[in-house]
């Protein structure tokens, strides 16, 4: 994993954290989000795997 996706990859877990927070989300924030799981898609597709299962537990 390069650095910037590492960076990438901390920025994207810290907005879902915050929308789970607030249950709010700056608009501009879904499009750094949308371009951040376009970039990851396969990290992005393990974190939805795990939310998933953690609202299940």
């Amino acid at each position: 994993i390069q650095e910037r996706d590492l960076w990438l990859t901390t920025y994207h877990k810290i907005l879902m954290e915050e929308r789970e927070k607030t249950g709010y989300l700056d608009p501009s924030f879904y499009k750094i989000l949308e371009m951040v799981e376009a970039r990851l898609p396969e990290w992005a597709r393990a974190i939805k795997k795990s939310e998933e299962r953690s609202e299940k537990a």
